[in-house]
């Protein structure tokens, strides 16, 4: 199994996974998203849902090179089309796994974007004399 489905599969067994529409969107609309995800044969509709939601919610939007059937197979059920990650460490890792993977795609894009947005706050926090944690 690819390096990212695993990871995709060990978040929902960690409850760290929110899988389909209404999930993502409740773990978007409750700032709990870290990355949202969407399979590569998703409907036009649910990818420019999940898109729009990733704007609205300034979280990351990612389409993956995986199917329905690939993405579902990784979480136990028989399709999944969206998946948004809500540990933030798993989803800096996946985001990494599908940089370092055959098609690496955008993802290395997001993950520069993850990896300079993680230290931001850090340096807000020096300019402003104050404890990088406080």
């Amino acid at each position: 199994m690819d390096k990212a489905l695993g990871l995709f599969g060990l978040a929902k067994k960690g409850g760290n996974a929110a899988v389909g529409e209404e999930p993502v969107t409740d773990a978007v609309r409750s700032g709990r998203a870290a990355v949202i995800f969407v399979a590569a044969d998703a409907a036009a509709n649910t990818a420019h849902r999940a898109c729009g939601l990733a704007k609205k919610g300034q979280t990351v939007f990612l389409a993956l090179p995986y199917t329905r059937e690939e993405l579902g197979a990784a979480l136990g059920r028989q399709y999944c089309a969206v998946l948004a990650l809500t540990d933030a460490g798993l989803a800096a890792a996946a985001v990494r796994a599908l940089a370092d993977g055959p098609e690496p795609g955008l993802a290395a894009l997001v993950l520069q974007k993850m990896e300079a947005e993680e230290k931001q706050p850090v340096r807000r926090a020096v300019r402003k004399g104050k404890n990088a944690r406080g």
